[in-house]
């Protein structure tokens, strides 16, 4: 198995990399860490960067998510009520 601050991400490193995949910002995280550990503060900067932008691009998405479940569901009782009344 394959850990990160306690938490199991994984066992074998092809399942730790499809959840590094699915989860960018524990991924950029990990990445911030490694290169702050061996090549000093300025990469951890970058890498800190990096993980707001994630983190802004993943709110974005979700925000699109939940506008286009809600236009589904209007379209989806706008229909019914048509039948309703039809």
């Amino acid at each position: 198995w394959y850990s990160y601050n306690g938490e199991r991400i994984g066992q074998g490193k092809d399942n730790v990399r499809n959840f590094l995949k699915e989860n960018p910002d524990m991924a950029t995280e990990i990445d911030g860490r490694i290169r702050a550990e061996l090549l000093g503060d300025d990469e951890k900067v970058k890498s800190s960067k990096k993980a707001k932008s994630n983190k802004e691009a993943k709110l974005i998405k979700e925000a699109k998510l939940i506008k286009e479940a809600k236009l589904s569901k209007e379209v989806e009782l706008t229909k019914e009520a048509e039948k309703t009344l039809g």
